[in-house]
């Protein structure tokens, strides 16, 4: 947001989700692009969530690390152009073909978005192509190969009959205010034990070298 803050055209990011993180990022948002960023929390509802899709212009997906990413495959879903990192899971359905894919960067992912915004003609086949990929990934067609799969294998272990149609249904909740509470509590307490911990090991390896050990007599510390 503060690369695309240099250009010309105005944009608003509008963050949908919730997590550890949320705290930090509104008051770095509010610090630095006041009013350019807007946190909408959890949405569980699927008719608001389309409504949200299709009132966008554009979807970023920032995590390079994603081992799937059923967001940006719904966005896809939703005829939303997807600008995602050119690595991780989400490569396995997206491509240069559907999407618009960047080095995980804030300059590459700038360039892209401005090039998205800037081709009408280009965005719209990105978009119709990744309906198709998106409809080729359905949850039914998903769905329905892992239970045809299951059945096979249950039925070479145990010789009996498949099972009869069956449909798989898909929801999404949100935690209970006191158990989202809880579960945020339980997240920081073992994000702030394990940066210790390497604090620990950080330090512990440095009065190490200090005292003149060799870095291959530390038994397995690691340092980074």
């Amino acid at each position: 947001m503060l690369e695309l803050e240099k250009a010309e055209q105005p944009y608003h990011l509008l963050i949908a989700g919730d997590g550890i993180a949320r705290d930090h990022l509104q008051r770095a948002a509010a610090a630095t692009i006041p009013g350019k960023v807007s946190f909408v929390g959890h949405i569980s509802d699927r008719e608001e969530l389309a409504r949200l899709y299709a009132s966008c212009d554009l979807f970023l997906h920032p995590n390079p690390e994603e081992p799937f990413g059923i967001a940006p495959l719904e966005a896809m879903a939703s005829g939303l152009c997807l600008v995602a990192p050119n690595r991780g899971g989400l490569t396995a359905y997206a491509n240069d073909d559907n999407a618009y894919l960047a080095e995980p960067t804030a300059e590459a992912f700038t360039q892209a978005i401005t090039v998205a915004c800037a081709s009408d003609d280009l965005r719209r086949r990105k978009v119709q192509a990744a309906r198709a990929t998106a409809e080729s990934l359905a949850w039914t067609t998903v769905t329905d190969s892992f239970l045809q799969l299951y059945d096979s294998l249950h039925r070479l272990g145990t010789d009996r009959p498949g099972m009869k149609a069956a449909s798989p249904a898909f929801t999404s909740s949100a935690a209970q205010p006191a158990e989202a509470s809880r579960l945020r509590l339980a997240s920081s307490l073992a994000r702030a034990g394990f940066l210790a911990y390497v604090s620990a090991h950080r330090f512990l390896g440095l009065t190490s070298l200090r005292k003149g050990k060799h870095p291959t007599e530390l038994k397995g510390m690691q340092t980074s």
